[in-house]
């Protein structure tokens, strides 16, 4: 009955608006999370032996006033400069160390405004109470991992379990902020640990581009996908996963006529302890 429900919720979640009068109606624990995620902010910049900008102190206030149109609307306007910031690295916003505490505050706020209280709370709570305490989760989707993380006893600490999203795991920013809050607490790769392994995934997926070109016939190696504009290979929309040992990673390869969507299993072994 229990996982019948999670399904359900999963299939509600994405299509079935609830009505704005059940949205509005916020569960306790957002605000506990808020505050929480705030005090981990203030011990982030401490640490960092920075400011928290204005716009960081708004955000939380307005957070744990349970006020989610002032959340919300405060990281649609940030989301732009965020994604700049990785191509202008001279001009980089005095929030962006704090990004991620903010997001997933605004997720979980935004999972219970689409789906009132009741569901969002079974999904979350079934989540936790099935995975035993002292686990690695790895949460891959919004809810299963935003949910999660707004509802444990204590996400900072890594109470009961630590949550993760390997969607992130090829971001220097998020590995930081992971390091920073669980890195005496589990073995988490080091910078060099990842760029070895994502030169692992291109060099594997280059290869696997050549055996189809020079095998025309044979059984290929990567799927063609559409056309895109002529420019040098690279890899795009990359997404990660991390299981029995095994880091494994799917995307697209733009190698300027076609992109090519590739499927691989990192070379390097990341294991986590």
């Amino acid at each position: 009955m229990k996982n019948s429900l999670l399904v359900l919720f999963s299939f509600l979640f994405f299509i079935v608006p609830v009505r704005a009068s059940e949205a509005g109606q916020f569960p306790p624990q957002l605000r506990t999370f808020s505050a929480a995620k705030e005090q981990q902010v203030r011990q982030l910049a401490k640490d960092l032996n920075l400011a928290v900008p204005q716009v960081v102190s708004d955000f939380f206030k307005s957070a744990e006033q349970g006020d989610c149109a002032a959340v919300t609307n405060t990281i649609e306007q940030l989301g732009p400069q965020f994604l700049a910031s990785f191509k202008d690295t001279n001009h980089v916003p005095s929030w962006i160390p704090f990004w991620q505490p903010m997001t997933e505050v605004e997720s979980a706020y935004e999972a219970f405004a689409a789906g009132g209280t009741k569901y969002p709370l079974a999904f979350g709570e079934g989540i936790i109470q099935s995975i035993p305490a002292g686990s690695i989760y790895f949460g891959g989707s919004d809810s299963g991992r935003m949910l999660v993380t707004a509802l444990c006893q204590d996400h900072a600490q890594g109470k009961p379990f630590f949550t993760l999203t390997q969607n992130a795991l090829s971001d220097g920013r998020y590995m930081d902020y992971l390091r920073a809050m669980y890195g005496k607490q589990i073995s988490l790769p080091t910078t060099n640990d990842v760029q070895a392994a994502l030169e692992d995934y291109k060099a594997d997926a280059l290869r696997r581009l050549k055996h189809d070109e020079e095998v025309p016939d044979g059984p290929r190696q990567i799927k063609a996908g559409g056309k895109r504009a002529a420019g040098e290979w690279r890899v795009a929309d990359e997404q990660s996963s991390v299981g029995d040992g095994r880091a494994c990673a799917a995307g697209e390869a733009d190698t300027g006529a076609q992109t090519r969507t590739v499927s691989f299993t990192w070379r390097r072994v990341i294991r986590w302890s």
